[in-house]
């Protein structure tokens, strides 16, 4: 809901801020939340591989063969019964097993999906209509990702931009002021990165 403010939404009746995944992803990912993965604090890794241990038995929390092979192909449960230091940190663990997992191999491509829907009415209110902007960015390879482009090239172009002076203002900003974005937005569609809009 910061966004309400930040861009001036005001008033605005609905909005909904989201990421798109596959529909087994939030299914594993909960499995993972129900585990304790998600934990912050530190714990003796004996406790921590037992309760993990008990919980993938259990029906409730690992309900059926989907569940059980997002888990095994995590590859999680593995390494932490091979964990050899005394104490871990569960969230720092799992970050570890997914940077490990979930890295790009080289004959991988990675790709952003983007889009934005606004539905608005007429001065008279009566006649409504949804405005979709969308972005679709493809990685090349596992170097040369999407990922890349649309986060390192942008942070490149506004490094240039106040190295030329062509920033006056100070501070750590959101990107939502016009004198920045417009000529980031100019510069990334010369790189083929651009928003395609229409009326649906």
């Amino acid at each position: 809901m910061k966004y309400v403010d930040a861009y001036g939404l005001k008033g605005v009746k609905t909005i909904y801020r989201g990421t798109l995944r596959r529909p087994p992803f939030c299914k594993g990912w909960n499995v993972l939340v129900q585990m304790g993965f998600t934990n912050r604090k530190e714990v003796e890794t004996d406790t921590f591989r037992g309760q993990v241990e008990r919980l993938v038995k259990d029906k409730k929390v690992v309900p059926d063969e989907e569940t059980e092979g997002l888990l095994r192909e995590l590859g999680v449960v593995p390494m932490l019964l091979s964990h050899k230091e005394p104490r871990l940190v569960p969230a720092d663990f799992l970050q570890q097993v997914l940077e490990r997992s979930w890295s790009l191999q080289p004959g991988d491509k990675d790709m952003i999906v983007m889009i934005h829907q606004i539905e608005f009415s007429d001065k008279s209110g009566k006649e409504k209509q949804t405005m979709e902007s969308s972005l679709v960015v493809k990685g090349k390879d596992s170097d040369h990702t999407a990922m890349s482009l649309t986060v390192g090239l942008p942070m490149a172009m506004v490094t240039e931009m106040i190295l030329n002076n062509e920033i006056k203002r100070t501070g750590v900003l959101m990107p939502r002021y016009p004198e920045i974005y417009n000529p980031i937005l100019a510069r990334l569609e010369k790189h083929g990165i651009n928003f395609k809009e229409k009326i649906i």
